[in-house]
Protein backbone atom coordinates (compact mmCIF):
# COMPACT_ATOMS: atom_id res chain seq x y z
CA UNK A 1 0.00 0.00 0.00
CA UNK A 2 1.52 2.91 -1.47
CA UNK A 3 0.10 6.53 -1.04
CA UNK A 4 1.18 9.92 -1.74
CA UNK A 5 -1.22 12.15 0.34
CA UNK A 6 -1.32 16.31 -0.01
CA UNK A 7 -3.52 18.22 2.52
CA UNK A 8 -2.91 21.95 2.25
CA UNK A 9 -5.06 24.02 5.21
CA UNK A 10 -5.12 27.89 6.66
CA UNK A 11 -6.42 28.83 10.17
CA UNK A 12 -7.17 32.28 11.05
CA UNK A 13 -8.69 33.32 14.37
CA UNK A 14 -9.67 36.68 16.74
CA UNK A 15 -10.50 37.79 19.60
CA UNK A 16 -12.11 41.37 19.66
CA UNK A 17 -13.66 43.21 23.09
CA UNK A 18 -16.99 44.86 22.65
CA UNK A 19 -17.06 46.43 25.53
CA UNK A 20 -19.71 46.29 28.89
CA UNK A 21 -17.78 42.65 29.02
CA UNK A 22 -18.75 41.58 26.05
CA UNK A 23 -16.15 39.86 23.66
CA UNK A 24 -16.73 38.08 19.92
CA UNK A 25 -14.01 34.96 19.39
CA UNK A 26 -13.88 33.79 15.16
CA UNK A 27 -12.10 31.26 13.85
CA UNK A 28 -11.61 30.31 10.16
CA UNK A 29 -10.29 26.95 8.88
CA UNK A 30 -10.04 25.57 5.57
CA UNK A 31 -8.49 22.16 4.24
CA UNK A 32 -7.91 20.34 1.03
CA UNK A 33 -6.64 17.38 0.79
CA UNK A 34 -5.20 15.34 -2.44
CA UNK A 35 -4.41 11.51 -2.54
CA UNK A 36 -3.24 9.38 -5.17
CA UNK A 37 -2.92 5.24 -4.52
CA UNK A 38 -2.95 2.62 -6.41
CA UNK A 39 -4.59 0.46 -3.95
CA UNK A 40 -7.50 3.61 -2.69
CA UNK A 41 -7.22 5.45 -6.00
CA UNK A 42 -7.15 9.25 -6.61
CA UNK A 43 -9.45 11.23 -5.10
CA UNK A 44 -9.38 14.93 -3.25
CA UNK A 45 -12.26 16.94 -0.97
CA UNK A 46 -12.05 19.81 0.93
CA UNK A 47 -13.37 21.31 4.65
CA UNK A 48 -13.80 24.66 5.21
CA UNK A 49 -15.57 25.77 9.19
CA UNK A 50 -16.01 28.80 10.78
CA UNK A 51 -16.80 29.25 14.59
CA UNK A 52 -18.55 32.10 16.15
CA UNK A 53 -18.46 32.21 20.21
CA UNK A 54 -19.34 35.59 21.54
CA UNK A 55 -18.63 35.12 25.53
CA UNK A 56 -19.81 37.90 28.42
CA UNK A 57 -17.67 38.48 31.34
CA UNK A 58 -18.98 39.34 34.97
CA UNK A 59 -16.88 39.59 37.68
CA UNK A 60 -15.63 35.98 38.44
CA UNK A 61 -18.19 34.62 35.82
CA UNK A 62 -17.38 34.37 31.86
CA UNK A 63 -20.22 32.86 29.29
CA UNK A 64 -19.67 31.96 26.09
CA UNK A 65 -22.30 30.07 23.46
CA UNK A 66 -21.83 29.91 19.91
CA UNK A 67 -20.83 27.18 17.40
CA UNK A 68 -19.27 26.17 13.97
CA UNK A 69 -20.96 25.39 10.60
CA UNK A 70 -18.58 23.38 8.51
CA UNK A 71 -18.97 22.77 4.92
CA UNK A 72 -17.98 19.98 2.69
CA UNK A 73 -17.09 19.23 -0.79
CA UNK A 74 -18.72 15.86 -0.75
CA UNK A 75 -21.37 16.25 2.17
CA UNK A 76 -23.61 18.11 3.54
CA UNK A 77 -23.23 20.78 6.06
CA UNK A 78 -22.61 20.47 9.70
CA UNK A 79 -23.90 23.05 12.39
CA UNK A 80 -21.96 22.23 15.51
CA UNK A 81 -22.65 24.09 18.90
CA UNK A 82 -20.68 24.83 21.80
CA UNK A 83 -21.17 26.46 25.05
CA UNK A 84 -19.08 27.11 28.48
CA UNK A 85 -19.42 28.52 31.81
CA UNK A 86 -16.16 29.07 34.03
CA UNK A 87 -15.76 30.54 37.41
CA UNK A 88 -12.43 32.31 38.79
CA UNK A 89 -13.20 32.53 42.39
CA UNK A 90 -9.76 33.43 43.39
CA UNK A 91 -6.79 34.32 40.90
CA UNK A 92 -5.10 31.36 39.31
CA UNK A 93 -8.07 29.07 39.85
CA UNK A 94 -10.88 28.38 37.09
CA UNK A 95 -13.58 25.77 37.28
CA UNK A 96 -15.52 25.23 34.07
CA UNK A 97 -18.48 23.45 32.52
CA UNK A 98 -18.06 23.31 28.68
CA UNK A 99 -20.56 21.19 25.58
CA UNK A 100 -19.13 20.83 21.86
CA UNK A 101 -20.33 18.92 19.23
CA UNK A 102 -17.94 17.65 16.51
CA UNK A 103 -18.22 15.73 12.94
CA UNK A 104 -15.71 13.54 11.35
CA UNK A 105 -15.79 12.17 7.71
CA UNK A 106 -14.19 9.05 7.88
CA UNK A 107 -10.75 8.35 5.77
CA UNK A 108 -9.80 7.19 2.43
CA UNK A 109 -8.48 3.65 4.21
CA UNK A 110 -11.74 3.29 6.08
CA UNK A 111 -13.77 4.07 2.51
CA UNK A 112 -11.36 2.32 0.09
CA UNK A 113 -8.47 -0.37 2.18
CA UNK A 114 -8.83 -3.88 0.39
CA UNK A 115 -6.26 -6.31 1.23
CA UNK A 116 -6.59 -10.20 3.50
CA UNK A 117 -6.98 -8.67 6.27
CA UNK A 118 -9.32 -5.55 5.94
CA UNK A 119 -11.60 -4.29 4.21
CA UNK A 120 -12.76 -0.69 3.37
CA UNK A 121 -16.71 0.27 3.21
CA UNK A 122 -18.03 3.00 0.50
CA UNK A 123 -21.07 3.05 2.77
CA UNK A 124 -19.73 4.71 5.80
CA UNK A 125 -21.00 8.04 7.02
CA UNK A 126 -19.51 10.78 8.83
CA UNK A 127 -18.78 10.24 12.40
CA UNK A 128 -20.75 12.48 15.12
CA UNK A 129 -19.64 13.19 18.72
CA UNK A 130 -21.03 15.39 21.72
CA UNK A 131 -18.73 16.37 24.61
CA UNK A 132 -19.40 17.33 28.01
CA UNK A 133 -16.49 18.48 30.10
CA UNK A 134 -16.34 19.47 34.01
CA UNK A 135 -13.02 20.63 35.22
CA UNK A 136 -10.62 22.70 37.36
CA UNK A 137 -7.58 24.16 36.15
CA UNK A 138 -5.11 26.26 39.19
CA UNK A 139 -1.48 26.81 40.07
CA UNK A 140 -0.07 27.10 42.91
CA UNK A 141 4.15 28.38 43.65
CA UNK A 142 5.42 26.87 40.72
CA UNK A 143 3.26 23.79 40.01
CA UNK A 144 0.02 24.42 37.30
CA UNK A 145 -2.36 21.29 37.14
CA UNK A 146 -5.57 20.44 36.62
CA UNK A 147 -8.53 17.86 36.59
CA UNK A 148 -10.94 17.08 34.22
CA UNK A 149 -14.22 14.41 34.05
CA UNK A 150 -15.62 14.02 30.34
CA UNK A 151 -18.85 12.10 28.75
CA UNK A 152 -18.38 11.85 25.27
CA UNK A 153 -21.49 10.06 23.38
CA UNK A 154 -20.58 9.62 19.50
CA UNK A 155 -22.66 8.29 16.70
CA UNK A 156 -21.41 5.94 13.37
CA UNK A 157 -18.73 5.92 15.16
CA UNK A 158 -16.25 4.59 12.52
CA UNK A 159 -13.93 1.26 13.06
CA UNK A 160 -12.78 -2.16 11.80
CA UNK A 161 -14.62 -5.43 13.55
CA UNK A 162 -14.99 -8.65 12.39
CA UNK A 163 -18.67 -8.87 11.98
CA UNK A 164 -18.82 -13.06 11.97
CA UNK A 165 -17.22 -15.19 14.66
CA UNK A 166 -15.74 -17.21 11.26
CA UNK A 167 -14.23 -13.93 9.74
CA UNK A 168 -10.78 -13.55 8.64
CA UNK A 169 -11.02 -9.87 7.81
CA UNK A 170 -11.79 -6.87 9.82
CA UNK A 171 -13.87 -4.20 7.92
CA UNK A 172 -14.56 -0.93 8.25
CA UNK A 173 -18.12 -0.16 10.21
CA UNK A 174 -20.14 2.52 11.71
CA UNK A 175 -20.96 1.59 14.99
CA UNK A 176 -24.58 3.32 16.00
CA UNK A 177 -23.23 4.46 19.75
CA UNK A 178 -20.30 4.94 21.47
CA UNK A 179 -20.16 6.37 25.26
CA UNK A 180 -16.78 7.08 27.21
CA UNK A 181 -16.86 8.60 30.28
CA UNK A 182 -13.24 9.70 32.12
CA UNK A 183 -11.36 11.70 34.35
CA UNK A 184 -7.41 13.38 32.97
CA UNK A 185 -5.38 14.68 35.66
CA UNK A 186 -1.97 16.70 34.99
CA UNK A 187 0.65 18.57 36.94
CA UNK A 188 3.96 20.57 35.20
Amino acid sequence: SRHASDVWAIHGDAVRPLGGGFRLAVRGDALWERITSASLGDHGRGQISVAVLPGWRCGAWELTVGGAVEGFSDDRPAWLPAAGVAWTPVEGHRVFASYSESVRQPSYTEYNYNNPTSLGNQGLVRQQTRTTELGWRGSWGHTAGGVTAFAECGRNVVDWARLQAADTFYRAINLNTVDSYGLTADAM
